[in-house]
Formats: structure tokens, sequence, C-alpha cells
């Protein structure tokens, strides 16, 4: 088959994990490929790293971030694809891994089909266990209210995407966004095609060192800045739904309120009136209820900055009513929930030295 895929990869910094990343594609059993990887000025070996491959294999073709463009991984994903020409796009990381004949079925999974893109699924590893996690066990088949509720079917690394498609819709990695930059990336390919493939096929490693997890840096408040890109982002990519002001509101009081209960003990307030700040710009029609939530918010924001218990009791009495209600209406389970044996872990060295 002679359709030419091109894996794009951004690093910084990932030079213990750069030479196992990179020899799984080397040794991938499709060989019509290009992988084009953009260094974002990394102060470790891995430009070094980059360079043997290089030389080793000239399908390796790397770049350094052009310093007139903003640092950051999305930018340099973003660059990875202009200097891409692969008729099939798959988007993968510096630390993870690909199964050998990953890119082989995937090239025979969306070529035999009209499909914009095929999903496979994969598997958080820490390099030691004989078990790891699934990222997904397909529990919930919807892949749009999932993705929307932050809960993922598949990560991008899974992902390969037709370039026309990518071409035909715009579809960038938002340079703007902060955190969930993987997810809100998805979100945009559910919304806009009409025809994709979710399949269990497990073809990839999601690698960590540590018990790291999705969106670790979410729970973190952060600055007003960063939260109000980020919800505008996501304004973004839902904006041309019919309910996306119900979509809208649902998600920014509930950003609010994990960032609230995962922030209890430092809580800083103005970064998460970004979001309360964001729905009246856009003058989001609101209802006597979220009228009614809002001013729990408040309390609660209020209480935190004065230490007031009678005002931090009200709001999480009411809190944990709301939440568990929400939980119980869409119990979404299947992230990381389910262990399966590693597969073959002998092919993937990591060098910790």
């Amino acid at each position: 088959m002679n359709i030419l895929v091109s894996i794009l990869i951004p690093n910084y910094n990932k030079a213990t994990f750069l030479s196992a990343t990179l020899n799984t594609i080397l040794t991938q059993t499709y060989s019509n490929w290009e992988c084009v990887i953009v260094d974002d000025h990394s102060t470790d070996n891995s430009w070094k790293i980059l360079e043997e491959f290089a030389k080793i294999d000239s399908r390796f073709k790397i770049y350094k971030r052009p310093n007139h463009l903003p640092k950051g991984g999305n930018v340099c994903r973003n660059f990875a694809y202009t200097n891409s020409i692969g008729d099939f796009v798959v988007f993968f990381d510096s630390d993870d891994l690909l199964y050998p004949n990953a890119i082989s079925k995937r090239v025979n999974t969306i070529s035999n089909s009209d499909y914009d893109f095929c999903a496979s699924n994969g598997v958080l590893w820490n390099g030691k266990d004989i078990n790891g996690r699934l990222i997904s066990s397909w529990a919930q088949g919807d892949a749009m209210n999932a993705f929307i509720n932050f809960e993922p079917l598949w990560l991008t690394q899974g992902v390969i995407i037709r370039r026309n498609f990518i071409e035909k819709n715009n579809i960038i990695w938002d340079e703007r966004v902060p955190f969930y930059q993987d997810v809100l990336y998805n979100l945009k390919l559910v919304i806009l095609s009409k025809n994709y493939r979710i399949t269990p096929e497990v073809d990839w490693i999601w690698y960590v060192s540590t018990n790291t997890s999705l969106g670790s840096k979410t729970k973190f408040v952060n600055s007003y800045h960063e939260n109000y890109d980020f919800i505008s982002c996501f304004y973004d990519c839902i904006k041309k739904m019919k309910n996306c002001h119900l979509q809208l509101k649902h998600f920014c009081f509930s950003r609010i309120h994990f960032l609230i209960k995962a922030n209890r003990k430092k809580m800083k307030l103005k970064p998460i009136e970004a979001y309360l700040d964001f729905l009246d710009k856009n003058s989001i029609s609101l209802t006597y209820i979220d009228r009614f939530e809002i001013m729990i918010i408040k309390i609660a924001l209020f209480s935190f900055d004065n230490n007031l218990r009678i005002g931090k009791s009200i709001y999480f009495r009411y809190i944990n009513s709301s939440l568990n209600r929400i939980k119980k209406e869409m119990p979404y389970n299947h992230f990381l929930s389910t262990e399966i044996p590693i597969i073959s872990s002998n092919l993937f060295r990591v060098n910790h030295d």
C-alpha cells in the first residue's frame, strides 16, 4: 500500500523517553511514513537524539520551533502539520509508544472506507507492571456527550485522520489552550465529522513514569487569563451546536465547582470568575436556577476569601447534592477504569539514566 502517513510529534525535554518512542516508529511494519518532529527548544539532550535518528532514517524530519512563533505544544503540532505531506495524519507524543503494527492496522481500517478519522484504544502503563489501564472501556458510546463532559472515549495518539478532512474543515490545534488540548481537539473532530469509526483495538501505550492522570494541571486554578482562554476555546468548539448555550452554561458551572472543590485549602478567587465573566460578555441567557447557582458560587467565593465557616457549609451542602444528581444522570466510568495485561512489554525499553 502506497499511502503516506504523517506522524507528527511535538517535543520538549523528553530526552529520557524520546529514543524509545522513535524506535517504536522506526520498527513499524508499515513503511510508508514520515515522522515530523518539532522541538520546542529543549534544554536537555533531545536535539542530539533527534539528529541521530534523522541520520539513521531520512523519514524522520526534524525542526526547531521558529523563534517568531510562541512556545507551546499546540504551536509545535500546527507547525509539524504545515511541514507534512501525508494523506493521513497521526498526532503522537514524544514519550508514548506505538505497537509495531499500529500504523498498518490504522491504514487498513481507514483506507478501505470513507471514514474521516478512526480512533483506536490505548493503555496507560508505568513501564514496570505487567498490567496497564485501558484508556477507555467503551462503556459510553455517545462520543459527543462524552467529550463535552471531558470524559474522553479515546486520546489523540490513537487517532488517524484524513488530511482532506482536516483541510476542508480547517481543523487546527488551538494555540490559546493551556490544558485539555487533547480533549478539545477530539471534540472538534467529533462535532465536524458525520462518519468516523471507534475500534477497541489497542495499538499504543500512554507511558507515564509517575501516577499522573489526564488533565492534572486542570486541578489548579491557574490564572484568570488561562481560564478565560480555556472556556473561550471550549465555546469555539461547540458554538455551532443547536444547544451550545446550554452546554456552555453546564460546563462553566461544572468547572467552577470542580476548581473550588479541588482547591478549597488554597483558594484563588479571581481566576474562577473568568467563567462567569465569559457568560456575561457573551450575553448567555440565564434562568432563575442559573442565577441561584451563581449566588451560591459567590457566597462560596466570599466565604473562602473571608474564612466564613457557615458560607462554606452552605456551599458544600448545595454542591454535593447537585453534583450527585448530575453524576447519576451521566454516569461516566469508562476512562482508565479497566486493567489489562501489557503485550510484549519487552519491546518498549525506556532509558531512565
